[in-house]
């Protein structure tokens, strides 16, 4: 609750209104219903919101936190009453920004269209998928950004819910396919390997070499950690509470990666597929490892990534150690999450300069062994589309979809409070704007998918 109405306010600069009816709304509306809150800005001995000091106050369930606005390239910060938090400092190394102007707008009111876009019909589409956020079945779409050769040809935002291009709406797990183009920036400057064995803050020597993982098996989800993602709820006392790992990791955890670390191991790495947000805090935390301070981790990923792609609204979250939360707390305009799209589309190159490593997006999108479905940080191949597309896939239907074949990149961001976009919208979602747009005249090939970091002979 308290990230929610923090991050919702002072990084998204929405109206507290449209958060509370919305985002804040979780687990239909349960929790509101539970804590009897009912006053938006405060609920007396539950939470409090601090305009002026930019601070969510939140006491529930026995424990008792503040959520803080910490500067735009971090956004809020949980500072739990046990101890005093680590606060991320970004450090501008000069470079300049690139791309100062906006997309290229080939929309429909544009007067530069690009011939043989169905604008009518793209633009009807679009419409269809934002039906009134306050019916139970509707589609809860935030936004919606559709890139066709390099240009924005059709977007559209939820008035009811808010948004427009300018809203920083929160990844979930869309981080983790940022998380991983940051490792393979890394990679990239010999800062690590993907062959390398992971650590974290409370194994020794000996036990980082007996668990055996690698950065490969965390990016791939084969860790062998017991990890619990799913929806269980504890109802006891009649207050439902989210007590998963992810809940416990993200909300009540003082450090993220010594919380995965305590963790025990249930398979041998690289033999059983299991979605973990865990996998990618470790690799966030074995990145900040990689740098000789923290100021060089915590500047990284706008130094090096963002500002190479010119997407000014990023901020990455941090837990209270500060290790960004590599798995779940990223923020960015819908118009930003497709140029972190659009680069992958491009292999890596933005305006002739080569930002992530060579061979770093076919790595990606290489199917790992233990389940077919999924590369390294993205998922493959989205319903209803080429062989060779893939995606990026957050909760409550975030998604960045990036088809090749078809120089299509895809940006939807939304609120499915039970994460079923795919199941109801899928096919039909991605069918109906691809046939609003030319046919393609390339073949939509897997022979690219050839892991150029293939990880051979590690164990």
């Amino acid at each position: 609750m308290g990230h929610t109405l923090c991050e919702g306010e002072f990084v998204s600069r929405r109206s507290f209104e449209s958060i509370w009816a919305s985002d804040a709304c979780v687990y239909d509306c349960l929790v509101h219903s539970i804590f009897n809150l009912t006053s938006p800005k405060s609920s007396p001995g539950v939470f409090a919101v601090n305009d002026t000091a930019k601070l969510v106050d939140v006491r529930v369930v026995n424990t008792s936190s503040d959520v803080v606005y910490i500067g735009h390239a971090f956004g809020c910060q949980r500072i739990p009453s046990s101890q005093r938090p680590t606060v991320p400092v970004y450090v501008d190394d000069g470079s300049p920004w690139a791309d100062p102007q906006d997309w290229p707008d080939a929309t429909a009111t544009s007067g530069s269209r690009t011939a043989g876009v169905d604008y009518e019909g793209l633009n009807r589409t679009l419409s269809k998928y934002f039906q009134d956020p306050t019916l139970v079945d509707g589609a809860h779409t935030k936004a919606i950004v559709v890139i066709y050769q390099g240009k924005l040809v059709a977007e559209q935002y939820s008035e009811a819910l808010d948004i427009s291009a300018a809203t920083a709406s929160i990844s979930w797990s869309l981080a983790k396919s940022v998380t991983s183009a940051l490792i393979g920036i890394r990679s990239g400057m010999g800062g690590l390997s993907v062959r390398q064995r992971a650590t974290t803050p409370v194994w020794n020597a000996s036990e980082t070499m007996s668990r055996n993982i690698t950065l490969d098996d965390l990016l791939r989800m084969v860790s062998g950690i017991d990890w619990d993602e799913s929806g269980a709820i504890d109802t006891a006392g009649g207050r439902s509470v989210p007590i998963n790992d992810v809940a416990q990791m993200l909300y009540e955890a003082p450090n993220a990666a010594a919380f995965v670390g305590m963790l025990p191991q249930n398979a041998t790495p690289g033999t059983y597929w299991n979605y973990s947000t865990g996998n990618f805090q470790l690799l966030q935390y074995n990145l900040r490892r990689s740098f000789t301070s923290d100021s060089a981790y915590w500047s990284f990923a706008v130094n090096r990534l963002f500002k190479k792609i010119g997407a000014r609204s990023f901020a990455f979250e941090a837990d209270p150690s500060g290790t960004l939360l590599g798995g779940s707390h990223a923020f960015a305009t819908a118009r930003d999450w497709a140029r972190f799209g659009q680069l992958f589309l491009q292999d890596g190159m933005w305006n002739g300069v080569q930002v992530l490593p060579e061979g770093w997006v076919q790595y990606s999108t290489t199917p790992t062994r233990a389940f077919y479905k999924y590369g390294a940080g993205w998922w493959l191949r989205y319903p209803g589309a080429p062989l060779d597309s893939y995606y990026g896939n957050g909760l409550m239907g975030q998604r960045v979809i990036v088809s090749p074949s078809q120089d299509l990149v895809i940006v939807r961001l939304g609120l499915n409070y039970n994460d079923d976009f795919d199941q109801v919208y899928g096919q039909d979602f991605f069918g109906n704007i691809s046939a609003a747009l030319p046919p393609s005249t390339k073949a939509a090939s897997l022979s690219a998918r050839q892991p150029a970091y293939q990880v051979v002979g590690k164990r």
